[in-house]
């Protein structure tokens, strides 16, 4: 990945305002600064003193490179997003907030980690690589795929996924064989130390969205598990809990792509 520019959260809302992009995209969360219009506009006048500096804007007009990127985040034909927990116990301080968007053969990775938002190019065919190698390496956790019914563990299929290790209930494990109970409380009974979920878009010339089922994640001492949902052959939507690595994650989100194309 190529970087393109770091920025507070102050500069970049200034500047994606001045490029008139609208509001910023699911997962973001950009607070607008300055309460009336006089601080708005010492907001403002510092930002882009400082921008200037940079190279960021160029006689007060946004870098055409860095107004290209921002205008693909705002209007990209595919997009892998994620918020995830980082690490439990620091709760907020620990928030990752990211998007892949590729339009055509560009892409841009966006992130936002505390009071920083971060954009960078990437390869139109890594979005869903750009997204998980974000997120903290570990092994697989022990166990194998269990799948069941979608409803069991809270899941939709609406495009937002259920945290699976929250969701079993004593409905679920009256619905699996003993074997099934046994793998899914080997994978599902510690205690979670991160958690977060990834999100899929795909987007037409009017910008309307369409999400697909996406991928939820969580990591406890043994290791990484995640969990999607698929139709099946019977109709029914099906949550498919399974152990699984940044490797597997990919190739399973690059299959739900290539699905839905």
């Amino acid at each position: 990945m190529s970087p393109i520019i770091t920025v507070s959260l102050a500069a970049f809302d200034v500047l994606w305002e001045e490029l008139r992009l609208g509001s910023p995209p699911y997962p973001f969360q950009i607070p607008s600064y300055g309460e009336t219009h006089e601080e708005r506009s010492r907001i403002r006048a510092a930002v882009h003193a400082d921008l200037e500096e940079r190279g960021v804007t160029e006689r007060g007009r946004v870098a055409q490179p860095i107004a290209a990127a921002m205008a693909l985040v705002a209007r990209p034909h595919i997009q892998l997003d994620t918020i995830s927990t980082v690490d439990v116990q620091a709760a907020q301080s620990s928030m990752l907030r990211a998007a892949a968007a590729a339009r055509g053969r560009d892409a841009v990775l966006m992130v936002q980690e505390g009071q920083m938002v971060r954009l960078e190019w990437t390869r139109d065919t890594a979005l869903a690589a750009s997204i998980v190698s974000l997120l903290p390496p570990t092994k697989a956790g022990p166990g194998q795929e269990v799948s069941l019914p979608a409803g069991l563990v809270g899941a939709s299929g609406d495009g937002r996924p259920a945290m699976p290790q929250m969701a079993v209930t004593r409905r679920t494990a009256a619905s699996v064989s003993k074997d099934q109970q046994k793998v899914l409380a080997t994978m599902l009974e510690p205690a979670v130390l991160r958690l977060g979920q990834i999100g899929v878009g795909l987007y037409d010339e009017r910008g309307r969205v369409r999400r697909l089922p996406g991928m939820s994640w969580f990591d406890n001492a043994a290791g990484r598990y995640y969990s999607v949902v698929a139709r099946g052959r019977d109709g029914q939507d099906w949550a498919t809990v399974c152990p699984g690595d940044g490797s597997r994650m990919v190739y399973r989100l690059g299959e739900m792509i290539r699905t839905a194309r």
